[in-house]
């Protein structure tokens, strides 16, 4: 295995977000990081990590890592992705401007989801599953030792072609809270969820899957262009939605898809990018060329996506 480049380091301030860092880098964190701050990432919901923790992560985390295991170098640079949302998301930015001027580093701010545009609870679109294809195809291209500058090219090609929503029949009961971020009734459905379990958009009395997707499905395919493109399609379980179901869900997509003259490439069913015990799911539909092809089906090892 050839030693891979990863200066572009996520800092995870959710414990979802580490099940996409390589593993070997995974074993590299935990021997190296104080307990106090490694228990922060992994164990702290939803919240900024402190600071100093974050930017001492880009004064020294530049690794390569092989089947021998890691060692330190000076990186190429260091990539920030950030997923817009209200809860830490402002001073995460603010402190994002300052390292990035320090350090001459990028960033990209993820913005797929189509539910809102602006409201009391976001701060403009939020970044939500279609955050893993970003991961995903970014990290792709920085082991094949692109530069700083293509990565970030490749990371905002993501963004601006992929688009989600959701909806949801629980919600989850919030850490810092003690309880659910919402109330439903038995026959209620909350529409246009995020991933931090706040409310969505909306709220409609339940309907059947079809029907649900029907719904989601016009909004993302008004908001971009699908039309005979080929895309990658999510169906992602908010956590608490099993898989015999998602796959119903995903049957309709296909169906509905096909009838709008838009070609599956590939499509990913499971858990992605999850709010706790949340019940629902959301779609995402990534359109395609063959850049994007190729790095989707780069080989990944990491405990929430292979490939």
């Amino acid at each position: 295995m050839p030693e891979i480049d990863i200066g572009a380091v996520l800092a995870a301030k959710a414990p979802r977000l580490a099940r996409f860092v390589p593993r070997p880098f995974v074993s590299w964190l935990r021997r190296t990081v104080r307990e106090r701050e490694i228990n922060h990432i992994l164990r702290t919901y939803w919240d900024l990590p402190p600071q100093e923790f974050i930017r001492a992560c880009f004064r020294e985390w530049g690794v390569t890592y092989s089947v021998e295991g890691l060692e330190r170098l000076d990186p190429a640079g260091r990539y920030l992705f950030a997923s817009n949302h209200p809860f830490g998301g402002m001073d995460g930015m603010m402190l994002a401007d300052k390292l990035t001027e320090r350090f001459g580093d990028a960033r990209v701010v993820v913005n797929d989801d189509v539910a809102v545009k602006d409201s009391t609870w976001t701060v403009g679109r939020r970044g939500v599953a279609g955050t893993v294809f970003v991961h995903k195809i970014a990290g792709a291209l920085a082991e094949t030792g692109a530069d700083l500058d293509a990565v970030q090219a490749v990371a905002q090609k993501v963004i601006d072609n992929v688009r989600t929503m959701g909806a949801a029949i629980e919600a989850c009961i919030v850490p810092a809270a003690g309880k659910p971020g919402f109330e439903l009734g038995e026959d209620e459905m909350e529409v246009g969820i995020g991933i931090h379990g706040e409310p969505g958009t909306h709220r409609e009395k339940l309907r059947p899957a079809d029907e649900i997707v029907d719904m989601l499905m016009e909004q993302i395919l008004s908001d971009l262009d699908f039309a005979g493109q080929e895309v990658a399609v999510m169906i992602n379980s908010s956590g608490a939605t099993p898989l015999m179901e998602l796959f119903i869900i995903n049957n309709h997509v296909a169906d509905v898809l096909a009838a709008k003259g838009v070609k599956v490439y590939k499509t990913f069913v499971g858990e992605y990018m999850t709010s706790i015990e949340m019940a629902g799911f959301s779609i995402s539909l990534l359109k395609l060329d063959d850049q994007l092809k190729g790095l989707l089906d780069a080989k990944a090892d990491t405990p929430g996506f292979k490939a």
